[in-house]
């Protein structure tokens, strides 16, 4: 895994923000944020390490629960393990699990439902029903793309059971699943309470409703014509998935889902059905990372490629030499999928960040502000800020890149310094000269990530020039109370 602070995406915001208790984008993401809280108070390895560690954790527990999954659908034992841990050595799979990022927990709640379902639909046991209730409901406090599989979900619990709406089983639905959704509260108490950092604020009901329905990203959703859908986002999500599964992995998967329609349809419409309905939301959903929105149809694929190899050892007969070879060549898949893998999802020595921002936060004086980047570095500083207190007593804030701002905190006293993006927005108006700080550079980098956290070790870092003074207490040059509790984005996305 990630030894430690990694600049990708919303990681370095996820690697922080549990442990202040704080609120990230859309939808909140609660029961994460409680469970990172918790997984922060272990007590060895830096806080990046820990909640990179809860991705691990999640992830081979997700495994786990697929091996058990696989045995509810008909597979061997060796089959079963093949199977799940070929889905968990997918490319993108794996890559999830980690880092400080949302899905492994989400697959963790999927591959919890498929279970208790499939366990509900052998033995009628109410407390399994329920289980795969619990498993949802949680979902439901997490990640929304869980609560599109509910139609599957529901479709496969009338075809085994028509009966099974009782007025007891809508009463317990109702009841664990609004338990699910009540953990969006959390949002709305910690915006009553100014939580040291606020992505999302919730001051009334409407405000919470919009943040658990993701309303700040709705005008990504639907808007792609037929021609762009046909042309451009099928062909994409197909590749997404021929890269994690393979041809043979596909083809797999289609034996299955015969086996399945021919013998167990209810599985197929549970798996499939799943799959489609998180596959129609990426489809038609514009963000630049839907990749990971198909994760819940990668694994529902690939139980099915799993039951494809049970599938065919079936075929074969239960003598004889073929059998055997069939779940051998099960575990040789496996493996090739590991091998495949292993070097892209291989991150022990990515340390770059974490060391950067370790000097950077050594040599800063007192009374320093950081220039807004972007995005990720934004959240680093952040992390250092807030997650590690790494200002020790020192007053050290992130300020937006604004002239006046910058001029303010200059008169005031105040040493400015700025990355590449923030130099280059003000350069114009403010002098900059290279920052006298011994920071690693591109030459001691290594598996740098592909965003523009690489800037960190190909630009120096700059200082402003403008005359300073110290400002005296009462003098209308002071700047205002600290800001490292709201992010700048002078091009948001």
């Amino acid at each position: 895994m990630y030894p430690g602070l990694v600049g990708i995406g919303d990681t370095p915001k996820l690697q922080f923000v549990g442990a202040v208790l704080g609120t990230p984008h859309s939808p909140g993401y609660p029961l994460y944020i409680w469970l990172s809280w918790l997984f922060s108070k272990l007590p060895f390895g830096t806080l990046a390490f820990r909640i990179n560690l809860m991705s691990v954790v999640c992830g081979a527990s997700a495994v786990g629960l697929m091996v058990l999954v696989l045995r509810e659908l008909g597979c061997s034992r060796i089959i079963a393990f093949a199977g799940a841990l070929g889905v968990g050595f997918g490319r993108l799979f794996w890559s999830q699990m980690l880092l400080a990022e949302v899905y492994a927990l989400n697959a963790l709640l999927f591959a919890g439902v498929l279970l208790f379902l499939l366990r509900w639909a052998r033995t009628r046991r109410y407390a399994d029903l329920m289980w795969s209730l619990v498993f949802f409901a949680a979902g439901l406090a997490h990640h929304l793309t869980l609560a599109m599989t509910a139609p599957a979900l529901f479709a496969f619990a009338l075809l085994v059971d028509r009966h099974v709406l009782t007025a007891r089983t809508v009463k317990w639905a109702f009841v664990i699943c609004l338990t699910g959704l009540s953990c969006y509260f959390f949002v709305w108490l910690r915006t009553y309470q100014q939580a040291p950092f606020l992505e999302v604020r919730a001051n009334n009901l409407s405000e919470l409703i919009g943040i658990m329905t993701g309303r700040q990203f709705s005008t990504a959703l639907f808007r792609f014509s037929p021609e762009e859908l046909a042309d451009m986002r099928t062909p994409m999500i197909g590749t997404w998935l021929l890269g994690e599964l393979r041809w043979i992995g596909l083809a797999l998967a289609a034996i299955g889902a015969v086996w399945l329609l021919l013998r167990r349809y209810r599985n197929l419409v549970l798996l499939g059905g799943s799959a489609a309905m998180v596959g129609a939301f990426a489809l038609n959903y514009g963000v630049y990372d839907i990749q990971v929105f198909l994760i819940i149809p990668m694994i529902a694929l690939g139980l099915m490629a799993g039951v494809g190899i049970e599938a065919l050892r079936r075929q074969a007969g239960g003598r004889g030499m073929l059998p055997a070879t069939i779940a051998a060549a099960a575990v040789v898949l496996t493996f090739s999928q590991y091998r495949a893998n292993f070097r892209f999802n291989n991150h022990h020595q990515h340390t770059f960040e974490a060391q950067y921002f370790d000097a950077l936060f050594k040599a800063l004086p007192d009374r320093s502000a950081i220039v807004a980047e972007s995005y990720t570095v934004d959240h680093m500083v952040l992390y250092k800020l807030l997650g590690e207190n790494a200002a020790h007593g020192r007053r050290i804030e992130i300020i937006p890149a604004d002239v006046n701002v910058v001029r303010r905190y200059a008169a005031s006293g105040f040493t400015i310094y700025a990355f590449a993006n923030g130099r280059a927005e003000l350069e114009l108006k403010i002098p900059f000269a290279v920052a006298n700080l011994d920071l690693p550079t591109a030459s001691g980098a290594r598996h740098l990530a592909d965003t523009e956290v690489q800037q960190l070790a190909y630009s120096p870092l700059s200082v402003v020039t403008l005359g300073t003074g110290r400002a005296r207490a009462g003098d209308p040059a002071r700047p205002p109370e600290p800001m490292t509790g709201a992010i700048w984005r002078p091009n948001p996305q």
